[in-house]
């Protein structure tokens, strides 16, 4: 058995070469890309300032940032938002404003805010309970545990959850070391950390996330592969990618009956090959 899973979204790569073309698309295929296409997201990582900037620095854009009254600041080239305490969690109804004001899109879900409380819910909640809102979550099954992240889908249904990897350079890596900027990480059995023991992102692949989904979840193969496929450009607003229709891009990966990866296309030529 082979499925053929389009939009090739399983890459992280954001620069694809084709024999015709050469297109730029951004990926959510990793917590530091940022939706630029006519998308916003609320972000709370507890800095005063988000990666995007970094980003918007790398792509010539000028950062524009407004402070808000409720001690948060948005990114007016993005309507990224965070909190302007590096300290302080987003409340519920501070990312509720934010849902209001136009905000689609949530960054890994869980991770780097306050936890879900049955009287604070946070921005969890707020993400969760608003059907309009794509939320994100680290699936590599380190940083969530794995029934957090079926209550997750369950919250969102497949069109509006986006397994994401959150991986850096060590990308596959199982024993090592690597710099991720100027701090070291430490690879050990799998999982990234800094030298302080704080989690530093990840090393999974989303390839490898696909199979955790249905094989350690039990989730329902077709609606796996629209999560990680299909889901994540929908989040982009962008649809000539992640399916497979007449005019999308014939970027597509083959999988065996083990999931595992067979054959990858780009402009539907064969790139990669087991």
């Amino acid at each position: 058995m082979r499925i053929i899973m389009g939009g090739c979204l399983v890459a992280t790569a954001t620069l694809v070469s084709g024999a015709a073309e050469t297109r730029t698309y951004p990926s959510v295929d990793t917590a530091q890309s940022r939706c630029y296409d006519n998308s916003r997201e609320i972000a709370d990582p507890g800095r005063t300032s988000p990666y995007y900037g970094q980003d918007a620095q790398f792509k010539g854009i000028q950062p524009a940032y407004r402070d808000n009254s409720d001690g948060t600041v948005s990114d007016l080239n993005t309507g990224l938002m965070w909190q302007k305490d590096p300290g302080a969690k987003m409340t519920y109804d501070q990312a509720v404003a934010g849902f209001e004001a136009g905000a689609t899109h949530a960054t890994h879900l869980f991770n780097a805010m306050a936890p879900l409380h049955h009287r604070n819910p946070g921005l969890v909640g707020a993400a969760l309970e608003n059907d309009d809102v794509f939320t994100e979550m680290v699936c590599d099954g380190v940083h969530i545990h794995p029934a957090v992240i079926a209550v997750a889908i369950s919250a969102k249904g497949p069109e509006r959850f986006v397994p994401v990897s959150d991986s850096l350079r060590g990308a596959g890596m199982h024993t090592g070391e690597f710099m991720f900027g100027d701090r070291r990480v430490t690879v050990r059995d799998g999982v990234a950390r800094l030298e302080s023991g704080t989690i530093a992102g990840s090393i999974t692949t989303m390839d490898n996330i696909l199979r955790f989904l249905v094989e350690h979840i039990g989730w329902d193969l077709g609606e796996a592969l629209l999560m990680c496929a299909t889901t994540p450009a929908d989040a982009l607003d962008m649809q000539t990618l992640g399916r497979i229709i007449p005019g999308a891009f014939a970027d597509l990966v083959v999988l065996d009956h083990d999931l595992q990866v067979r054959m990858t296309f780009v402009n539907g030529q064969v790139v990669y090959q087991a």
